[in-house]
Parts: C-alpha cells; sequence; structure tokens
C-alpha cells in the first residue's frame, strides 16, 4: 500500500502592526467605506479577525515593509480596534495580485441573514458613536439642530414613551425608527447620498429589514443563536421576518426560536408558530390565488407595510383624500377602535410592571 503524500502548508498566517502595511486606493477594485471599518472594529474586537488579509512583502528600501494587496476593511477595522491584522502574504506580478484582488471581491460570501444583522447593528452603532464624536459628544437633540435636523426626533429616546400624543412603540417600530435614525446618521456623518447608501447595501429598507432581526430575534436570544444558526429557517429572511411580527411577546419569539432549533429542517416561522399554537394552521392545500378586492387589499396592506414610519404617515393624508366619502366614518370608527385597543393593551401591560 503506497505511503500517503504529507500534508503541504501552502500559506502561513501573519500577525502585522496595520501602520507596517502601506495603503493606497489608486487602482483599487471597489470602494472604501468607513462605517464598514468602524463595524469590523466593533466584530473584531469582540470575535477576532477570521479571514486574513493578504499583503505583498516590498523591498528593503521600501518606506513600508508591506503593501495591502486585498482587505482594504479588514486592515482599517484592526486599525480603529488597535489590534494586530492577520494577513497572508501573496506574491506575483501586478496583473497577478489584481487577480487576487478581484477574486476576493467576487467570492465575498453573501452574509447570511443572522450574520448581515449583527453587522447592521455594529455598523448603526458606529455611525451613531461617529456622529456623537464629530459634535463633541453632544446629544442627539443637539445635533439634530445644528445639522439642519430638528424636525427628526429621536423616537428611541426615554421621552417618547412619555409623549401624551403617542401610544407605547412596539418592538418592531423602535427597530424602525432606529433605521431611519441610523439613515439620517449614515448621510450626516459620512455625507453620504442615498444611491450610495442603497449601492452598500445600507438604505432605509435595508436597515430596517436587519434591525428588526436584530433587536427582536439576536439581541434578546443571543444564548440560542449559536444553535439556531443551523436551521434552515435561519437562512431564511422571509421567515425571520415573518418571526420578527411577533415581536411583541419576546416569549413567544423565543419559544419560535427553540421550536425551529428542535426542528432544524422546518424552512418558515409559521411552522413552529402553528405547532406551538400561536396561529391557526392554513391547511395542506394551497390557497386560491387572490382576485378582486380581496387582490387589491393585499397589496394595499403590503405596500403599506414597506412604508417607513415617516411615508406612512405621509400616505395618511392621501388614502384619507382617496377614500369615497361615504366611508369615511367606517374608516375612522376602524381607528378609533384600533387606537383604543392599544390603549388598553398599554394600560394592562403599566398594571403588570
Amino acid at each position: 500500500m503506497a505511503s500517503k503524500s504529507p500534508d503541504v502548508i501552502v500559506d502561513q498566517v501573519l500577525e502585522l502592526d496595520p501602520a507596517t502595511i502601506e495603503v493606497s486606493d489608486e487602482g483599487r477594485i471597489g470602494f472604501f467605506f468607513p462605517e464598514k471599518a468602524e463595524a469590523y472594529a466593533v466584530l473584531f474586537a469582540r470575535d477576532g479577525q477570521r479571514d486574513p488579509i493578504k499583503v505583498r512583502r516590498n523591498g528593503n528600501r521600501a518606506k513600508f515593509p508591506w503593501t495591502l494587496v486585498a482587505g482594504r476593511h479588514r486592515h482599517a477595522g484592526c486599525t480603529i480596534a488597535g489590534m494586530k491584522v492577520r494577513a497572508i502574504e501573496a506574491k506575483g506580478d501586478a496583473e497577478e495580485l489584481r487577480a487576487i484582488q478581484a477574486s476576493e471581491n467576487l467570492d465575498r460570501r453573501e452574509l447570511a441573514p443572522l450574520e448581515r444583522a449583527m453587522f447592521v447593528a455594529a455598523v448603526a452603532d458606529a455611525a451613531r458613536a461617529r456622529l456623537r464624536k464629530l459634535h463633541d459628544g453632544k446629544s442627539q437633540q443637539q445635533i439634530a439642530a445644528e445639522i439642519g435636523a430638528s424636525e427628526r426626533k429621536d423616537k428611541l429616546s426615554p421621552r417618547s414613551d412619555e409623549r401624551s400624543d403617542k401610544v407605547q412603540f412596539t418592538a418592531s417600530e423602535k427597530a424602525d425608527a432606529e433605521a431611519e435614525d441610523a439613515g439620517s446618521i449614515l448621510t450626516s456623518a459620512y455625507k453620504w447620498s442615498e444611491a450610495t447608501a442603497e449601492a452598500c447595501g445600507l438604505g432605509v429598507r435595508d436597515l430596517k429589514r436587519s434591525l428588526r432581526i436584530f433587536r427582536i430575534i439576536v439581541e434578546p436570544n443571543r444564548d440560542l443563536m449559536d444553535a439556531f444558526k443551523d436551521s434552515a429557517a435561519a437562512s431564511n429572511a422571509s421567515a425571520l421576518l415573518a418571526l420578527c411580527g411577533h415581536g411583541n411577546n419576546a416569549a413567544n419569539v423565543r419559544k419560535a426560536i427553540e421550536w425551529l432549533i428542535a426542528n432544524p429542517a422546518a424552512k418558515t416561522a409559521d411552522e413552529a408558530l402553528v405547532a406551538l399554537d400561536m396561529m391557526p394552521s392554513r391547511g395542506s392545500a394551497a390557497a386560491a390565488p387572490a382576485t378582486g378586492d380581496t387582490k387589491f387589499l393585499n397589496g394595499l396592506q403590503s405596500n403599506l407595510q414597506r412604508l417607513s414610519l415617516g411615508g406612512q404617515r405621509r400616505a395618511a393624508e392621501v388614502i384619507a383624500q382617496s377614500i369615497a366619502p361615504s366611508v369615511l366614518v367606517a374608516v375612522r370608527d376602524a381607528l378609533n377602535a384600533r387606537i383604543a385597543g392599544l390603549e388598553t393593551d398599554q394600560s394592562s401591560k403599566g398594571e403588570t410592571k
């Protein structure tokens, strides 16, 4: 029997001082986003740097011993975190090194929904901290006044719950408000345009989705995440967002996560919710496609849910003007009934504290 060939070490990971690596954006593939680097710093400080950067060794007369080939954001993240950067030496001519850089960008896997939720939350926190630093640690209200956005109120401050004209925010509404706040902060702190934010995957809609998942699923249930991440539902953003729809009952969300961990093949939140008697079964037969008024009502409801809080406020006036006069009283009664129900829920929560 032939002996097996010994394993060959191809690349060795180096630990380098980030300051010894020359970094130039000239001719680089892609763009550099400061908030990504700050988010990496937060994650690296907590979990360490798992993915090494690529560097080229320079000659003896060079100002820097190394030149960065690929990993601009990871290098900057380690610099901000004040830690050594893990690197692999890349060799070859200019064309080969550029191919390595292109390959890294092409092969960079899309973050799973739970990972992206954690990353986006770190981005939002880093952006908020950066804005405070740029404004000498002033409060959110003072910053808003300075940048001419005094009409944007901090919906997450404790005073929000004390306003007499607003019922208590739900968990989903808090996440949405935080997303709008983070979007404004990114624009103010980094001078981003809306198009840049969208291109980076950090537009307000993306922030909302990820922050809902983080605040409702990840943050309150961190002890379950290592087990949950391997389930089919954890890789399904739609399933996670459906679970977020039950975010006003944290205990139910946790029970659903535990059920999905125990049943890793389940792909949707509905399977857990039905099994736990939190929602009725929809039956085994496929539902008939909606038609007529039902189809339009479903579309209206879906589009309203996609709007930001500011967009819903603007839509209220449009809807009020579009409703037939004979239906306005019915709309008013429905609104009054919902407001009364929310106030009753808020009052009962206060009594149980």
